[in-house]
């Protein structure tokens, strides 16, 4: 049996009574969310017969194999479409790289940024009388990364704590794509000055040998 990968594709079974999902005929189509091991992950279900607005997760199923459990576990679908899944999320990027190797040379890290992000911080500004929030997020409080903002055309559907939500996920999206540029062309210029700095090889110097001259 493969091993679970991100955001995979799986068929689901889960116990008859499950208040969410009891009712569906099994397999229920789900994704895999979290890897816990080779054989334990966490799973978002995506079944087309629950309504768009339904949110079910489920925790610790186990993966692959069913040998004496008849419920709560999944295996890899049929119809598996993950490989040609967008890289959505940093986490799926970085899986994806340790997966097949990819990290062998100085890159920036998931890590990095995270620790980058631990670092920003918000400011909000509503402009009076009127229905927009805007959130400017500043690394370490100066260094103005990305402004997100939300608005509302009727003044009667305004609610700060939504726009404050809104603007904040917006510019925390764009502050960590930001990171990741700023880090890694500091990144390219390391390794560019690096390179530029190893000592290259003299070239030869050919004279011509005035008693071994052209007739």
């Amino acid at each position: 049996m493969s091993q679970p990968i991100l955001k995979q594709v799986v068929h689901y079974f889960p116990a008859p009574s499950d208040p969410s999902l009891g009712h569906l005929e099994a397999p229920v189509i789900a994704l895999i969310d979290h890897i816990w091991s080779d054989t334990c992950v966490n799973l978002c279900i995506d079944d087309p017969r629950l309504p768009e607005e339904a949110v079910c997760l489920r925790t610790s199923v186990l993966f692959g194999s069913t040998s004496g459990c008849n419920y709560n576990y999944c295996y890899p679908s049929p119809i598996d479409r993950s490989a040609d899944r967008v890289l959505e999320s940093d986490e799926a990027i970085e899986a994806e790289v340790k997966a097949k190797g990819l990290d062998v040379a100085p890159r920036i890290t998931k890590d990095h940024i995270d620790g980058l992000m631990g670092r920003v911080h918000y400011h909000f500004e509503i402009p009076p009388g009127t229905t927009s929030t805007f959130c400017h997020a500043f690394l370490d409080g100066k260094f103005l990364l990305a402004t997100g903002y939300s608005a509302c055309v009727s003044a009667e559907n305004f609610n700060a704590a939504t726009g404050t939500k809104i603007a904040r996920g917006k510019a925390e999206q764009a502050a960590r794509d930001k990171l990741w540029e700023l880090e890694g062309y500091a990144l390219f210029r390391e390794l560019a000055a690096a390179t530029a700095d190893e000592p290259k090889a003299e070239p030869v110097q050919h004279t011509e040998d005035p008693d071994h001259g052209e007739a």
